[in-house]
Order: structure tokens, then sequence, then C-alpha cells
């Protein structure tokens, strides 16, 4: 049997909650991302896989600061120097492209900038891995735009396809969404059959599509909890392994391999119209949640009308530890 395996990173939004100014001095989350990050090139460094897939929404924001793309970049660079391939698609947060870089023309590192398929020989076995940049319109255009990687055109052993889209069929949030076929998701009868298996970034909830006659898709997920949306989903990567067997069909195995998240809790502030009292009450509810946790403020419930603390004030009373974001209602009201 002949084997190949696969390290499956995705959403990985570095620069999340990591302004270059910060206006307001406090816990920023930025290190969350960059140290699951580098948690995940560990795991890749220390158990040497064939490949390294990074599919999609590599940074926050599509200008990220040019000291984090050099980290960044640099990092699978030296991933790839180390004889393991890497291959990197932008997503939606990274506008369809990479920041320029010296370090993406490493001859290892492989950027989909455009719907292409790299070859790669590992050991006695050919990977054709297909790429497309994420692509809004992708319900009618999958069909073109998968047909022009060149995915079925090459002569390969192992087929994958990377991707940054949403499927029908994935599932998000906390009131389990489903995706339906539509403008801005992705079919799974226009996957074309040949493929071994689809390796995708853009849902969030790590999952497993493997019903029906199409290829299966897998989604790792993103590193770390971008939303309260995903409050309760665990965050991660995927190491998937495929072997083929004598006659010639290939058998897929993965293992989801769960990264550090730090807890997020609702807090609703209590209804007072003396905010010295309301600050109190904040203290003592604040006293008895994790010390990283991600503090979201609510407003006071039960209707009646209540005089709001300043925003700097609320922070305050809140571990530093911990992060403290605000509802719209709150925000609007201050």
């Amino acid at each position: 049997m002949a084997n190949v395996r696969v390290v499956l990173t995705a959403d990985t939004h570095l620069g999340f909650d990591q302004p270059s100014r910060p206006r307001i001095e406090r816990r920023r989350r930025g290190d969350d991302f960059e140290a699951n990050f580098c948690r995940v090139l560990d795991h890749v460094l220390h158990t040497h896989p064939d490949l390294l897939v990074v599919a999609g929404d590599v940074f926050h924001t599509p200008r990220p600061p040019e000291a984090l793309v050099d980290r960044t970049l640099g990092s699978l660079a030296e991933v790839a120097a180390a004889g393991i391939p890497v291959v990197v698609l932008p997503g939606n947060h990274d506008r369809s492209q990479l920041p320029p870089s010296l370090w993406l023309g490493h001859p290892s590192v492989h950027v989909f900038d455009k719907p292409r398929t790299f070859v790669l020989e590992r050991g006695d076995t050919t990977v054709a891995i297909g790429g497309l940049p994420f692509s809004r319109r992708i319900g009618a255009s999958a069909p073109d735009l998968i047909r022009a990687t060149g995915i079925g055109e090459v002569a390969a052993d192992l087929r994958l396809l990377a991707m940054h889209q949403s499927v029908d069929g994935a599932r998000v949030g906390t009131h389990d969404f489903q995706f339906r076929p539509g403008s801005e998701v992705l079919r799974r009868e226009a996957l074309p059959r040949s493929l071994t298996a689809v390796v995708a970034g853009h849902v969030h909830r790590h999952q497993v599509l493997a019903n029906g006659c199409s290829p299966p898709v897998l989604y790792p997920g993103s590193i770390e909890r971008t939303s309260f949306a995903e409050r309760e989903e665990p965050k991660g990567f995927l190491d998937i392994s495929f072997r083929r067997a004598d006659n010639g069909t290939w058998q897929m195995e993965h293992e989801f391999h769960e990264l550090p998240t730090r807890p997020m809790v609702d807090v609703v502030l209590p209804a007072s119209h003396s905010p010295s009292r309301m600050l109190e009450a904040l203290r003592l509810s604040a006293a008895g949640l994790p010390v990283n946790a991600i503090v979201r403020l609510q407003p006071p419930g039960g209707g009646g009308e209540a005089v709001l603390p300043p925003a700097a004030l609320l922070r305050e009373a809140i571990l530093p530890s911990m992060n403290v974001q605000f509802s719209w209602e709150l925000r609007s009201a201050n």
C-alpha cells in the first residue's frame, strides 16, 4: 500500500483583534490565533507529513501589518525548507489574494493565486492538488472554475481539490444552520468524482461531508473562535492519511487535533440606576468566570431603563486577563 499524509488547516485569521495602532490598551486576541498557528506548524515539523495545506483566510484583513505577513509566510517557508511542500490558497478575508512577500518565492511554497494544479512526487506516488482562490459566486461558476484548475487533465495517483467555499450540507452556528445550494454555495454534485477528496476552508466548524457519491469534503474549521456563534465548537486542524490498497482504491483516515481555545461567556448587566452599583455587580459576576474568558456584555434585561457607565469603566470591572466586547445595543448606548 502507498501512503500519503496531509495536514490541513484553514481559517487561521491571523491579525484578528490585532490592530497595528490600537486606540485602547487592553488584552488583544491576536496572540491566541498566532499561538495556535504555531502549534499547527510545530505538529507539521515534528511529524513530517507529505503536504501542508492552508485552505484560506490566512489573514483576517486583506492588508495585514507587514511584520505579521513576514512572520506568517516566513514560517511557512521554514516548513517548506524542511522538505514539506506547502500549498496556500487565499480566502474571502484575504480578498482572494495574498499580500506580496519574498517568502512566497520558495520553490516548495505553492499559492493558488488563480485556478491551477500543482503536481507533487511523494515517494512512488504522484499527488495532484488543484485549487482556486475564493469566488463569491461559486454556485454557478464551480464547474468552469474546477475545470480551469486542470485537475482532470494531469496524470496522478491521488487527486485532491483545495478550496475556500461553502458546500451544501455543511453546518454552522449554535442553531445548526445548514447550507443549501445557492449562488454562494457549491453543490456537492458539481465536484468531479475523479477526486479522491476535497480539502476546504471557509466553514469554521470542523466536519467531514462524506455521504453520497461525491468525493468527501473535509473542513478542519478555524483554529480559534472568531464569534460567539462558535462558542460551543472545538477548534483545531486535521491530519489526513490516504492509503492505496492493492486494487488501486484509496482509503482515507482523518484525525482531528484539538487546539486550546478560550471560553466565551455572555454576561447580562444588572438593571440599576446607579452606575457604581452596576459596576460592583459586574465585578462580582466576573469573579466567578474563568480568568481567560472572552466576555460579551449584554444590556440590562427586564425592559427597565438603566444608566450605563462609560465603556472604559465597564472594561475596568473585568479582569485584565479577560477580553470584553459589547453587544450592538450596548455600543449604541455609549
